[in-house]
């Protein structure tokens, strides 16, 4: 550690640059600027006896001399300069790596034209931001987003990454296989993906930022509007949201939950998603922006904070509000294809869907180097009602209603301690979802009793508890960790559904059903490095599971064996990480299906019923990864295969009477085959400020399945291969262009279906002129089928000025297209071509604002 003051003969020098630089070179190590008090600080480590540290400030001269290596305290004089000084430059250097962290510096990849920190991660060399959101880091997902070292986002880092301005931010760290619990971390125990920290200026975390937007437009009146207030103290952080619009921004994306790491998955904590019973039969959005095509009013607060307590301790808390009303218009033309028979049917229709969404989150963490507690308390609350006017063949006109309420809460805890030396940690995770369902249809296509109308309840809930033990030790170069728990579950499924006609006849059909499953688990991982390159890592599973089944004819008792083992070795060599391993396993998914003895009517022509069979499936997978990564150099490259076979107990049985399919599973051992090729390569170049990007990716899906009797197989092949381009080499200029081609086709007993391309083009390019930058964007979508082909061109511009504390931006949206979109595509036996409703031409004012933030 390295401090000092600066002075001149009468008060502090503020506002001075210091500079360390390795002794004989011109190569910067670090670099800060005094403080208020003429103070400065910083921290490096350097393989030399001796450093060089320099002093520069306009109004004095500069001094430069030689130190030794050592933690000292330094004072300087400084004397006014009497001669006129020529403005300096510093070049610093863009990416620093010291052991396990990557600093890079943030306006070495910042533009004026970017608008937030996420814009300036995705040109950074090794960071990958995908369209959700999610960050990573050498092709891993982060597990923590911090801001100063503070986790106070979570999962919902989309928050953070999309509202802190990139001028807030100096530098972006990357800790690679990060370990937050200091326990783990004083015993050697690494976590298995990387962690993101942005390190603020020193202007960001000394004042509260309040940021906003309004902005009004044409044809009808539009609006989007947004403030947001960001605060980062050292022991108190928020950023809180408040925003409204009517042209189609994606509302929910703020509430994405980024899957985090592998450890997640051993605390096994519950996936977030809703399983409904009962939709309407929406047809697909399209591959676009939401602005293209969503028409929307809605309005969103989002509180969001995290406060340092004594003790190593801290409070984490999310609160989210929620409105939306949307509408999507589109028409579908549909060919199901089977080895005797097609099935065509074509439907226009116009979606509306109205939700409230409520939720909280509190999380309390107490991080000591000989303990670790953490408890998280969520809670979800849903009041939805979509509508579904639908008519099928220009002819006969449908209804839907759904009443689609959900309610979830959740508790996760866990603690780990040392005892006689070994970390064992203890884990309780449980939640009760609770979905009321409503579906009326009118008139519907069932055919049952010549009956004109119906009305649909279902009630599904679900309670579950998981608590369990896991002890962490080392032995013999191996370092062991066990887990042994209980599972507990009880779901309770309840439908009545009301067929009547217009003279009056009605008929009824009812399920009341109930499961409870008992679980105990016990699973060994084993992880043994060899030497410094080669680490052998090895895990195994057994849990059976006892199953009972109370239905309408009595109670029916199951029991399963599960197990699960897997096998990896990694080998890492100058930069490369080869890997390969393999597994079996046998599960059974009582979690995600449900049991029903009289069918549902899902949506207005689809029926299914899933009896009291209980799914079981064996799987063998067989899997290689080849990585090479030099961030200094700028390459990265990233290859995975994986081969998935194996059999399940169950087989779908599709029939069909006119468009209306009834679907139910009947107990045949059924084979399954998936194969995954994916590639990804990265290159930087420093000095072209130029980002450029490969990709590829391969998939294949076979099944068998069952339809009027008679067997078939399905082969689905999706080929996609991406490049994408992001220049920043001029001060004037900014470029970004991406490609994406897509390739979808079925074959059933051998038999191909039409293929189907997707080609995809996006160019953006900002002009910048001094304050003023011209942003145009055009997007050009194409696909072809059976020598048809269908293309769409989007363009939309904007021009901006900046101002110190404002700015104004004039958009205008979708100059060409304001038609209509035409999509052709095939998945697994399904051909689609649809046509959507687009926005029309949108022209908005906008107003920015900032008051309370800056850059040093």
């Amino acid at each position: 550690m390295i401090e000092g003051s600066l002075q001149d003969s009468k008060e502090p020098v503020v506002n001075a640059t210091v500079l360390l630089y390795a002794s004989g070179n011109e190569k910067i190590l670090a670099y800060t600027f005094s403080d208020a008090k003429g103070k400065f600080r910083f921290s490096v480590s350097a393989n030399t006896d001796s450093l060089e540290i320099e002093i520069r400030h306009i109004s004095y001269e500069k001094i430069r001399q030689k130190i030794p290596a050592i933690s000292q305290k330094l004072h300087f004089t400084l004397k006014e300069s009497s001669t006129e000084i020529k403005e300096i430059e510093i070049k610093l250097n863009p990416v620093t790596i010291r052991s396990d962290t990557t600093t890079y510096n943030v306006r070495s990849f910042a533009s004026k034209a970017d608008r937030n920190i996420k814009d300036v991660l995705a040109k950074m060399p090794g960071v990958e931001v995908g369209d959700n959101g999610l960050i990573k880091y050498k092709g891993k997902p982060i597990s923590k987003f911090y801001i100063e070292n503070l986790d106070m986002l979570g999962k919902r880092y989309n928050i953070a990454s999309e509202n802190v301005p990139w001028e807030m931010v100096d530098e972006v760290e990357f800790y690679e296989n990060h370990q937050d619990i200091k326990l783990l971390d004083s015993l050697g125990i690494k976590g298995s993906n990387p962690a993101l920290n942005l390190r603020l200026t020193e202007k960001a975390k000394k004042s509260i930022a309040l940021n906003g937007e309004t902005g009004l437009g044409l044809p009808f009146l539009l609006w989007d509007t947004k403030i947001v207030a960001l605060k980062f103290f050292r022991n108190h952080q928020f950023i809180n949201v408040l925003q409204s619009d009517n042209i189609g921004k994606d509302s929910e994306k703020n509430l994405t939950e980024h899957t985090i790491s592998l450890e997640q998955l051993l605390l096994r904590r519950f996936p977030q998603r809703r399983n409904d019973l009962l939709q309407l039969s929406q047809i697909s959005n399209p591959p676009l922006e939401r602005s293209r095509y969503l028409f929307n009013q809605t309005a969103s607060s989002s509180l969001n904070g995290v406060v340092k307590m004594p003790h190593s301790a801290q409070m984490r808390y999310h609160f989210t509000y929620l409105l939306q009303n949307n509408q999507t218009r589109s028409e579908l033309r549909q060919q199901i294809f089977f080895p005797t028979d097609t099935i065509a049917f074509a439907e226009k229709q116009v979606f509306t869907q109205r939700q409230h969404l409520l939720q909280g989150e509190i999380e309390y963490e107490k991080n000591l180097k000989n303990a670790y507690t953490k408890n998280v308390f969520i809670a979800k609350k849903y009041w939805e009602n979509q509508e579904a006017n639908a008519n099928l063949f220009g002819i006969l006109n449908i209804n839907q209603k759904l009443n689609n309420p959900y309610f979830q809460v959740a508790n996760e805890y866990k603690n780990y301690r040392l005892q006689a030396g070994k970390v064992v940690q203890w884990v309780s995770n449980s939640y009760f979802r609770f979905l009321p369902q409503n579906l009326q249809v009118s008139p519907n296509l069932w055919q049952v009793g010549g009956q004109n109308s119906s009305t649909q309840f279902v009630k599904g809930s679900i309670l579950q508890t998981e608590n369990f033990r896991i002890n962490s030790q080392e032995w013999n170069k191996f370092h062991f960790r066990s887990q042994t728990g209980l599972r507990l579950a009880h779901r309770n499924l309840e439908s009545f559904v009301l067929l009547q006609n217009n003279e009056g006849g009605k008929d009824t059909l009812q399920n009341n059903l109930q499961d409870f499953a008992y679980q105990l688990f016990t699973n060994i991982n084993a992880e043994r490095k060899i030497n410094k390159q080669l680490t052998l890592n090895t895990n195994a599973e057994y849990a059976p599971l006892a199953l009972w089944q109370n239905t309408e004819i009595g109670l029916r008792n199951n029991f399963f064996h599960q197990y699960f083992w897997r096998i990896n070795l990694s080998r890492r060599l100058q930069g490369w990480i080869f890997s390969a391993g393999g597994s079996y396993s046998n599960e059974v998914e009582d979690e995600t299906h449900w049991f029903n003895t009289e069918g549902i009517f899902q949506t207005y022509r689809s029926i299914f019923r899933n009896g009291l069979l209980v799914p079981e499936r064996k799987s063998w997978q067989t899997m290689g990864n080849i990585f090479y990564n030099n961030i200094l150099g700028g390459w990265s490259w990233n290859t995975d295969v994986i081969f998935l076979q194996g059999f399940q107990n169950y087989r779908y049985d599709l029939k069909f009477t006119g468009i209306v399919e009834n679907r139910q599973i009947i107990a045949l051992q059924t084979p399954f085959q998936n194969i995954m090729v994916n590639t990804r390569f990265n290159k930087y170049f420093y000095k072209a400020r130029t980002n450029i990007a490969l990709s590829g990716t391969f998939m294949q899906n076979q099944f068998l399945q069952r339809q009027n009797n008679q067997d078939f197989t399905s082969v689905f092949q999706n080929w996609q291969a991406e490049g994408k381009m992001i220049c920043n080499y001029w001060s004037f200029l900014n470029l970004q262009a991406q490609s994406r081609l897509n390739v979808l086709q079925t074959e059933i007993n051998g038999q191909k279906t039409p293929q189907t391309l997707q080609l995809r083009h996006q160019v953006y390019a900002n002009i910048i002129i001094k304050q003023w930058i011209l942003t145009a964007k055009w997007y050009s979508f194409q696909s072809f089928q059976q020598r048809q082909s269908l293309s769409n061109q989007f363009i939309d511009v904007s021009l901006q000025r900046k101002f110190p504390k404002w700015e104004t931006e004039l958009q205008i949206f979708n100059l060409t297209n304001q038609q209509n979109l035409i999509l052709a595509q095939i998945q697994e036996n399904n051909f689609r071509e649809t046509l959507f409703t687009l926005r029309p031409l949108n022209v908005l004012l906008k107003v920015t604002w900032r008051l309370g933030q800056g850059g040093n």
